[in-house]
């Protein structure tokens, strides 16, 4: 059974603070703004359905988040091992990791757009702004390996890597503390009957129950031990 011993784990004081210290920071309400009011453009019409994942059950940006971190964490992996024949290779995924963080940061713009609490809205802030730096750092990584500067590229790759560690965490903190895109999309699983709980005739189990109450049914425990109802017409 889950147990919550906070008392056993708690976070640091200084993680909080820092936490809290940029949902509580009103100076960034005027690039909210900005931000906030591109985002409403990027997530327009069916685009915008689109991009937030409404054809896929839920949001799409944390799913996209994994490709180019994965193309960056394999390409330092490459890079540790300081092999020269694997350059190449730590090349090319630093590419496509800058590649596939495009479409990425659009899908994060389309959640953005979503946003209604103040708090959440400014780490969101925080999270795009360090997330672009990470881009660049990236983008600068691999036109330094293509250049030939292949000490140069790890360095700006490294770096990138270890802003990218902060911008995954407040990511994280926007979709499990403040649930940010969070919950169904383009489908309602709670309003419809699960196959499991829908009695012959296609009656949903507890209108079926209700009936047989109203019926003269009472409340029993079945051979099995389970609740159950008796009487008339009962199950």
């Amino acid at each position: 059974m889950y147990n919550d011993d906070s008392d056993r784990a708690r976070v640091p004081d200084a993680l909080t603070r820092g936490v809290s210290a940029i949902e509580q920071n009103r100076d960034l309400d005027r690039l909210v703004t900005r931000m906030s009011g591109f985002a409403d453009r990027v997530s327009a019409g069916t685009r915008g359905a689109v991009l937030r994942g409404n054809w896929l059950g839920h949001a799409v940006h944390p799913l996209l988040t994994d490709f180019p971190l994965g193309c960056w964490l394999s390409a330092g992996l490459l890079d540790l091992s300081a092999a020269k024949a694997f350059r190449p290779a730590a090349r090319r995924l630093v590419g496509l990791g800058v590649v596939f963080a495009v479409p990425t940061a659009v899908t994060g713009l389309a959640d953005y757009a979503t946003i209604e609490d103040e708090r959440a809205r400014r780490v969101g802030l925080v999270h795009a702004i360090g997330n672009t730096g990470v881009l660049a750092l990236y983008a600068l990584s691999w036109r330094a390996r293509r250049k030939g500067h292949h000490i140069r590229g790890v360095a700006l790759a490294m770096a990138g890597g270890s802003g990218a560690w902060v911008t995954g965490y407040l990511g994280g903190h926007l979709s499990f503390a403040r649930q940010v895109g969070t919950g169904q999309r383009g489908m309602d699983l709670d309003g419809e009957a699960l196959d499991g709980d829908v009695a012959a005739g296609g009656m949903a189990t507890d209108d079926v129950e209700s009936a047989l109450l109203a019926n003269g049914a009472v409340p029993a425990a079945t051979a099995g031990g389970g609740p159950g109802l008796a009487g008339p017409n009962s199950l």
